[in-house]
């Protein structure tokens, strides 16, 4: 069956099922009404649009639910990527299709993650080790199988844990190389960083944001994780400020969601590591998911808000 990767423009879609990331109606210039939607299965995402049959295509395309799609494929008006034009377009049954056929998975053996976050966890100093342990332990499978975001980065399953052993290597790299922050405080604030998206998404045909990750986004659910983390094995009250501190400002500023702003050599190292790995992952697959293979640049990033440059791997002749 044709896989959204390879629906380039122009072709016929006679028959896909895809997954409902979101959809919106929308009025044309005369006042009638049309559909835009985002429809996604394990390979990526693509933009679509209904501009017949309305009360139809707004019943079937509902967020989170799979459905079967007949329609055709061009180049968006915008020059944007390409575009799905729905003809017709109902709910899927369940026994059609499998629900882990839409959402994409890591390439690395979610064993082989789960080991690797172990042997951190082992190297730490007791203090620091008995309350990551606290936090993750019971979380362990699920951490290994949770997404890091609905799309942004790491927006896959495992995604979550690869991107918390990612940052844990970058923070203890920089932590050796610049003299000051402890290096076991990094790599258990960077191991616990993002343990609160473990109550921001839900996994099913889709990744979505459940409710409470709407109304208190991971940064205070991961708060209130580590916390009661810490109360569980009584880490010593200087040890359990700095970690919730690393929690709370790992954003960086209150403009993109931390709680306070980095106040430790720590934190700072913490927020600095998630966003490199955050921006490399972005750039990284913005580069592998050209259109043209031979394209010097990427179309826009949009975590990024920019282009990447990728250039050629052939030297210049004069």
């Amino acid at each position: 069956m044709l896989t959204v990767r390879e629906m380039v423009g122009p072709l016929r879609v006679e028959a896909c099922f895809l997954a409902v990331v979101d959809a919106r109606p929308s009025q044309k210039r005369d006042g009638s009404w049309y559909v835009r939607a985002r429809l996604r299965d394990a390979s990526g995402t693509i933009s679509a649009v209904a501009w017949d049959n309305f009360e139809e295509c707004r019943a079937a395309l509902i967020p989170g639910r799979v459905v079967k799609v007949r329609g055709r494929v061009a180049e968006s008006f915008n020059g944007d990527g390409f575009e799905l034009t729905i003809e017709r377009v109902r709910l899927a049954r369940d026994d059609e299709y499998d629900p882990k056929g839409f959402v994409p998975s890591s390439s690395r053996d979610h064993r082989d993650l789960v080991s690797e976050l172990r042997a951190l966890i082992a190297g730490l100093r007791p203090p620091y080790r008995a309350v990551v342990t606290a936090a993750l332990e019971p979380e362990m499978e699920r951490l290994a199988r949770w997404p890091a975001a609905v799309e942004a980065h790491h927006a896959w399953v495992g995604g979550l844990l690869e991107h918390t052993l990612e940052v844990a290597r970058l923070a203890l790299a920089i932590a050796q190389t610049v003299p000051g922050p402890d290096q076991d405080l990094v790599v258990a604030g960077a191991l616990l960083h993002d343990v609160g998206k473990l109550d921001t998404y839900r996994v099913g045909s889709s990744f979505e944001a459940t409710d409470g990750g709407r109304l208190f986004g991971h940064v205070l659910t991961g708060f209130h994780r580590v916390k009661i983390a810490c109360d569980a094995v009584k880490t010593p009250d200087d040890v359990a400020l700095h970690l919730l501190h690393i929690i709370a400002s790992h954003h960086g500023s209150l403009e993109y969601g931390a709680a306070r702003e980095p106040a430790t050599p720590e934190a700072i190292v913490v927020h600095y590591a998630d966003e490199l790995s955050a921006q490399l992952m972005q750039a990284g697959e913005a580069v592998k998911s050209r259109r043209d293979p031979a394209a010097r640049w990427t179309d826009r990033v949009k975590g990024l808000k920019r282009d990447v440059f990728v250039g050629s791997n052939q030297p210049e002749t004069g």
